[in-house]
């Protein structure tokens, strides 16, 4: 799905069975499918179907039941297990507060990857959710491992992401 103006718009997402972890469990809205080997049909970072049961309503006051977030200022990484090789192309991902330096890392033979980055920035107002594309390498081979790295925040900021979405080549 998409999201135009805070309307849904399905989209032909692929259905896969794919699953992911953090390295530091969000302390601001968890995940209602835990910290380690959530599936993406049940975790809030990849499905946000359950985001439409707000549509008409303030997000801000429901956003925890659908986003997740840190008020602690360490490192988080974000591991995906795809499943199955995938030629990725790009990573979107909506935020709040300040988003850090941020990584994504392909397991290629063993050692991971550099594909992409993006450099901090910060939202100050509460109701603004920006997007962030991380456009990622094209000459990098199909990976089934992905690892998205948050670098540390700066004190007093916390980071509040109500999706990610893993784009690749189509076939």
């Amino acid at each position: 799905m998409v999201w135009d103006t805070n309307e849904m718009i399905p989209m032909a997402n692929l259905e896969i069975a794919g699953t992911y972890s953090y390295s530091v469990a969000p302390d601001y809205g968890r995940d209602q499918g835990g910290t380690a080997d959530i599936s993406f049909a049940e975790g809030d970072l990849m499905d946000r179907r359950s985001a439409a049961d707000h549509n008409d309503e303030d997000y801000t006051a429901h956003l925890q039941k659908f986003a997740v977030g840190w008020k602690t200022l360490e490192p988080v990484t974000i591991e995906f297990d795809l499943g199955a090789p995938y030629a990725l192309d790009r990573i979107w991902l909506l935020f709040n507060g300040q988003l850090p330096d941020m990584t994504a890392s392909g397991l290629v033979d063993g050692q991971w990857r550099a594909l992409g980055s993006a450099e901090k920035r910060s939202v100050t107002d509460a109701s603004d959710f920006p997007e962030v594309v991380i456009d990622l390498d094209d000459d990098a081979p199909p990976v089934q491992q992905l690892r998205i790295d948050l670098g540390e925040r700066d004190e007093g900021q916390r980071l509040i992401i109500p999706e990610i979405e893993i784009w690749s080549h189509a076939d």
